[in-house]
């Protein structure tokens, strides 16, 4: 059912480790179902910074991402995961993962 409203795939590679020549490593891809807005978005962070987010991406609320993973998108783009955000419903409940990527 979540396949119908979601309709997109995503890779998620989880950070492993950084290498001796200071690069980051990742575990195998896990590919997720989701909806992915690619229309740039500008939040301000304080008065002086403005953030854009080139996509924004819904998950699942079981998904675990942290902003040292790595997305790919349908499109096979590699963003950089900027931020990760769970909202939560009125009993405390997450309700999705959103993960804005720049």
């Amino acid at each position: 059912m979540i396949e119908s409203v979601l309709g997109q795939k995503v890779t998620l590679e989880t950070f492993k480790a950084m290498n001796g020549a200071g690069e980051y490593t990742y575990n195998t891809g896990v590919s997720y179902y989701a909806y992915v807005d690619y229309a740039p978005e500008h939040r301000k962070r304080n008065r002086e910074q403005t953030v854009e987010y080139v996509s924004v991406v819904y998950l699942p609320a079981n998904v675990s991402v942290s902003t040292d993973d790595r997305i790919t998108l349908p499109d096979a783009s590699k963003p950089v995961i900027v931020k990760v955000h769970k909202p939560r419903d009125i009993f405390g409940n997450v309700i999705q993962t959103v993960v804005y990527c720049g």
